[in-house]
């Protein structure tokens, strides 16, 4: 391959692209469940779901503008846990 400032720069392009698809995927609502979207999924209280996040069996952060998200990979695993008592 030759490698010319052109090929360059569409490398970087190509690269940052990537990135972005990656980053962009990672938020998708397959991931990610906002509080209200949690409490329908899991069937659960907010205040349960809080005191699950503080405890550190699922995990939640805050998102652009404040939201808290919540993994929805993380209740998965937690209700499959050992941990998880009915």
């Amino acid at each position: 391959m030759d490698y010319t400032q052109e090929n360059i720069s569409a490398i970087g392009d190509n690269i940052a692209e990537k990135v972005k698809d990656i980053i962009t995927s990672d938020m998708t609502a397959d991931k990610w469940l906002d509080l209200q979207g949690t409490i329908k999924y899991s069937k659960v209280s907010k205040n349960t779901l809080k005191k699950w996040i503080s405890e550190g069996y699922i995990y939640g952060k805050r998102a652009a503008g404040g939201k808290t998200i919540i993994s929805r990979e993380s209740i998965d695993n937690f209700y499959n846990s050992e941990n998880f008592e009915i």
